[in-house]
């Protein structure tokens, strides 16, 4: 029986010390936050059914599709562009 609350304990201190090094996140200062976003390719969808992919480029611009959760367009996919600017990083 001590064998085996030994063996217990013994697994939890293991799991609490090599899960310390896992739980400690850190925050995204502004530069980071930029370089993790631009130039790479998201896709969304809204609660409404609005849904679509595109690329936030380092400039400010976006260039994607989206496509509008609406009987009468049937879910057509339309092509997107916002101009240089626009999207704030």
């Amino acid at each position: 029986m001590s064998v085996r609350v030994s063996l217990v304990c013994a697994c939890i201190l293991a799991t609490g010390v090599l899960g310390a090094g896992v739980v400690g996140a850190e925050e995204l200062g502004p530069e980071q936050a930029r370089a993790f976003v631009v130039g790479k390719l998201f896709s969304y969808t809204c609660f409404e059914g609005t849904a679509g992919m595109g690329r936030i480029f380092a400039d400010g611009s976006v260039v994607g599709t989206i496509r509008i959760h609406v009987r009468a367009l049937g879910g057509i996919a339309f092509y997107a562009m916002l101009p240089r600017g626009k999207a704030r990083l």
